[in-house]
């Protein structure tokens, strides 16, 4: 990389580095670094220049908006460092993300440098700092990134963020955030929605998971159409079956015909005919299904844990890191002799506690795909089918917007309840 290094030379000092920063215009770069200062400062162009007690720091600002030859360097540079880091190999996979996600968003390059004529080695280590702390405070008021030492990028307090090598000086990295809320307020968004969100993205920060601000929020409880328990119960007698079936097919061996055979029981013990989507009913119908389908059905379990909690059989959902307990989740539903019973015993979680576990899995789904789309693992150690059926029985159990409601023409809910039709779009 062509970063600057530190020179010494026989009577003067000289040293600097990039930054990296969201501005797109130099000029708006150069306005920032003034607001910061309350000092005078020489403006040339692009390039400001401060003199401090013997040395000179100047910043020269290069954004991918500029005209002409700045506007190349700065696409020029952005690339490079971009393209560098792309190719680092580390075990802080998770730092390295969120890394390549704040130069990917970055638009604009600052060249700093910094000189002053050799005195005693204790006023010249003043000097250093000094710069040094000003650079920092670029960095803060600015949410930049720097080069150091020439093959690492590191934050406002001067730790390695990551090196060429793949090693790290911090035990995590975040993007910093960039709160919307009050201009959301001023759009009109409930602050019901703007709060959940922030729990949501705040707790994800928590767990150093990055999501941002900016995402959409969802619907409040005032306008969300929750699923009924009735109809939650339907849908957990008709993922238990599917989920059955599909496993009879892929490890018992069993053919469509036998498998159909061993879950007959269950579909008559809790009616789940009536619940089932039209996909579903399509599969189990199928005496040639493909096996990608079998597997899709089979992840239904997940869906089926999620109803389970929903209605209060589970105190909490688990962390996404592990696939459920499924043993654990088939016992829970034969402890009941019949439909009516299960539907009496259970009670259905209030339509907040449902929007706060949607809300909350729907931006963990948005940190999972986008690592995905980079080349990532997701985040935090978690699975990403897990998430995203989670995503889907949440979304549809908490009745956002995005999940059909499955109303028919009369206004009467058909028996797919919109299940086939969830949204999972982040």
């Amino acid at each position: 990389m062509g970063f600057f290094s530190r020179r010494r030379g026989a009577r003067r000092y000289e040293a600097g580095e990039f930054l990296f920063c969201r501005e797109i215009l130099g000029i708006q770069m150069i306005d920032r670094i003034l607001e910061l200062f309350e000092e005078e400062a020489e403006t040339s162009g692009n390039t400001l220049t401060f003199r401090r007690k013997g040395m000179e720091i100047s910043f020269a600002a290069f954004g991918t908006g500029d005209e002409g030859e700045a506007g190349v360097y700065a696409r020029r540079e952005l690339d490079g460092i971009r393209d560098y880091f792309r190719q680092v190999r580390t075990e802080n996979t998770d730092t390295l993300r969120n890394l390549m996600f704040v130069l990917g968003r970055c638009q604009g390059i600052v060249r700093v440098n910094y000189s002053f004529e050799l005195r005693n080695e204790r006023a010249d280590q003043e000097r250093i700092a000094a710069a040094e702390n000003m650079i920092a405070q670029v960095l803060r008021g600015m949410s930049a990134v720097m080069t150091k030492g020439g093959e690492a990028i590191a934050g406002a307090d001067g730790k390695v963020i990551l090196d060429g090598n793949g090693e790290s000086e911090v035990k995590s990295f975040l993007p910093p955030l960039e709160d919307t809320s009050q201009d959301d307020k001023k759009k009109g968004i409930p602050g019901e929605a703007l709060e959940r969100r922030r729990k949501s993205v705040m707790e994800l920060r928590r767990r150093q998971i990055y999501v941002p601000f900016w995402l959409p929020v969802l619907e409040t409880e005032a306008r969300t159409q929750a699923r009924t328990k009735r109809q939650v119960c339907g849908r957990a007698a008709a993922l238990l079956t599917v989920a059955l079936y599909s496993e009879c097919l892929l490890g018992e061996g069993m053919k469509p015909q036998q498998a159909r055979e061993f879950v007959r029981e269950i579909i008559e013990h809790f009616r789940a005919d009536e619940f089932f989507s039209p996909a579903e009913k399509t599969y189990l119908e199928d005496d040639f299904s493909e096996e990608a389908a079998r597997i899709h059905f089979s992840w239904q379990y997940e869906n089926l844990y999620v109803m389970e909690w929903a209605l209060g059989m589970f105190d909490s959902l688990s962390w996404p890191e592990k696939i459920c307990d499924v043993g654990e989740c088939v016992r829970k539903m034969r402890e009941f002799d019949s439909f009516s019973e299960f539907e009496q015993a259970v009670k259905l979680r209030s339509k907040r506690e449902l929007l706060d576990a949607a809300d909350f899995i729907y931006r963990l789904d948005w940190a999972c795909t986008d690592a995905g789309l980079n080349g990532f693992p997701a985040p935090g150690g978690i699975l990403r089918d897990v998430v995203m059926e989670r995503h889907r029985a949440l979304f549809w159990a908490a009745g956002c917007m995005t999940a059909d409601p499955g109303e028919g023409r009369k206004g009467q809910a058909d028996r797919s309840a919109g299940w086939d039709r969830v949204d999972l779009s982040t």
